[in-house]
């Protein structure tokens, strides 16, 4: 079984695994993008999150930042991974909401632990 084929689940990429896969394996920025673009750029994904940020809604989409774990999975203090998505804008949601988001993985900010999805 390669690495990939095990983080795959039921609804996708596990996000737990992902983090792991990529911040808590001891490459640098650099490699982190690297191993982003083999691996996971474009693939589909189904996560949740806890908003840290709302944007704008425009579009019939309403903009915001969702906090999906941690760099070594159990403690923030270890540093914060942080998805920029679209969800609905009904229901209204606020910081501190836990939110379902679902797309693809379009970028990734290695440095500021920070996933686009599309």
């Amino acid at each position: 079984m390669n690495g990939e084929s095990r983080l795959v689940t039921n609804v996708g990429l596990d996000e737990a695994a992902v983090l792991n896969e990529l911040f808590n394996s001891g490459l640098d920025p650099s490699g982190i993008s690297a191993r982003f673009h083999q691996i996971y750029q474009g693939r589909k994904i189904s996560w949740t999150g806890e908003v840290v940020r709302v944007g704008s809604a425009e579009r019939g989409v309403q903009r915001v930042a969702a906090f999906i774990g941690s760099v070594d999975g159990m403690n923030a203090d270890s540093g914060r991974v942080v998805a920029l998505t679209t969800i609905k804008p009904e229901p209204v949601v606020s910081e501190g909401d836990v939110v379902a988001f679902s797309g693809s993985l379009a970028k990734l900010d290695a440095s500021q632990r920070l996933f686009h999805v599309a």
